[in-house]
């Protein structure tokens, strides 16, 4: 079953800021949610 990603909200794994669809991973119906760009350069400082 497709999921209509223009409906959903996504959040990010870290801190739980609402993602845009395209900052969205999608594989064989898993959704992955990888952490929003704020929570990428926290991690690389």
């Amino acid at each position: 079953m497709l999921i209509d990603l223009t409906k959903t909200i996504f959040k990010c794994s870290e801190c739980g800021n609402e993602l845009e669809v395209e900052d969205v991973d999608e594989y064989d119906d898993t959704i992955f949610i990888r952490p929003c760009e704020c929570c990428i350069k926290e991690k690389d400082e």
